[in-house]
């Protein structure tokens, strides 16, 4: 996915499924209940690239950016993202740009993946309503990426 249309997903947080493939950033694909009584409805528009729905009035919640294969059978993201971030950083880099976290957990074990190095939330630098999450493998390297709408789970 090119950057400006990743750039225009995240701005659409807190915009209907139905405004979102209006504007033509997604087609129109059918939302899927990750698991029977979900909160959330998924969209995956690319390899890579979750958007998380409310299921009440799929208002985009999330979006989720895979850029590591952490599970068997899943598939890294190979799109742009909107700078100053990279597919391939390290939780050094990441606090570089983006400064101090106001949210970290350290490393944890996670059923069928094994440890993670923990993750970062940060405020997002221009919209006061966001946060944006790295999740950093057992060696600090990030391997997915959120950005989510503050209070939503």
């Amino acid at each position: 996915m090119e950057k400006k249309l990743i750039v225009k997903l995240i701005d659409s947080i807190g915009k209907s499924h139905e405004e979102i493939v209006g504007a033509g950033l997604v087609k129109s694909g059918k939302l899927e209940s990750p698991y029977e009584h979900s909160e959330h409805l998924t969209l995956s528009p690319e390899k890579g690239l979750e958007l998380n729905f409310r299921a009440e009035n799929k208002i985009l919640e999330k979006i989720h950016i895979s850029l590591i294969d952490t599970v068997e059978g899943s598939a890294a993201y190979s799109g742009e993202l909107p700078e100053p971030l990279v597919r391939k950083m390290s939780k050094e880099q990441v606090r570089s740009v983006m400064g101090k976290p106001f949210e970290t957990r350290e490393s944890f074990r996670v059923p069928v993946i094994g440890i993670l190095g923990g993750w970062d939330y940060f405020m997002h630098p221009q919209k006061a309503n966001l946060r944006i999450g790295f999740t950093y493998t057992s060696d600090s390297n990030v391997c997915n990426l959120t950005f989510a709408l503050l209070g939503s789970k």
